[in-house]
């Protein structure tokens, strides 16, 4: 965080800077300390005479990207039996950084390149199978697709077909594929618009022994639909 500092920002999409930071005053000055002592023995900040931070070049460009974002994807990955993974990514100006969190208190920023390049890290984080799936797509409310998903991942398959409330070839495939998912995740877009409002879109995954699903919102209200996608069609999905 005392990059953030440094850079003057307000906020950074994606982190809790309260969550984050110690709350006493005393704490929060002893880690931006320290991380400004790393950055100097790392040799990424100097000092000048008159007390004057100064970043290295490209660490400034990575940090100004990251701080003024055009565009913003937030990927949390869910690996059964082994925990969730946040990768979070920034674009400007058609140049996109990779931030994640090795540590509570470590971050790790990385060059991703351009949109093209962020859509081939995506599928190494999430790495859909690309073989093709004919089962059609399916419909439903969104908290009930939440609860199918919960009671299928804990093996309640009856339950969770139940609370589908039918039992078709479609619905005993995403079944069978929640019951056994090798990961899930959610991906939040964000982007700018012509107004500087922020655009928003959300969608999740799961991959399954079988096919990998993308749920994602339809015209209903509170409805979303869960179909079948590749790798090409996941890329084509995010508009990269």
């Amino acid at each position: 965080m005392a990059l953030a500092v440094l850079a003057q920002a307000q906020n950074i999409i994606g982190l809790d800077a309260a969550a984050l930071l110690p709350p006493a005053a005393d704490d929060r000055q002893a880690l931006y300390n320290r991380g400004e002592a790393r950055l100097r023995e790392r040799e990424l900040m100097q000092v000048t005479p008159e007390g004057v931070a100064v970043l290295e070049e490209n660490l400034l460009r990575l940090i100004d990207i990251v701080t003024h974002p055009d565009d913003a994807l937030i990927a949390i990955k869910t690996i059964p039996g082994v925990g969730q993974q946040l990768f979070i990514y920034y674009g400007k100006d058609q140049t996109f950084v990779e931030q994640t969190l090795p540590t509570e208190q470590q971050h790790r920023l990385a060059d991703v390149g351009t949109a093209s390049e962020l859509a081939t890290r995506l599928l190494q984080v999430f790495p859909i199978t690309e073989a093709e799936a004919n089962t059609p797509a399916m419909q439903l409310p969104q908290q009930t697709m939440i609860d199918v998903f919960q009671l299928a991942s804990q093996g309640q398959i009856e339950q969770a077909r139940q609370r589908i409330g039918t039992s078709t070839p479609a619905s005993e495939a995403l079944l069978a594929d929640f019951a056994h998912a090798q990961f899930s995740g959610t991906l939040s877009i964000y982007s700018g618009n012509d107004d500087g409002e922020a655009d928003s879109s959300e969608l999740a995954l799961v991959q399954g022994p079988n096919t990998a699903w993308a749920i994602t919102p339809t015209h209903t209200p509170e409805t979303v639909q869960a179909q079948p996608i590749t790798a090409a069609a996941f890329a084509a999905l995010l508009g990269f």
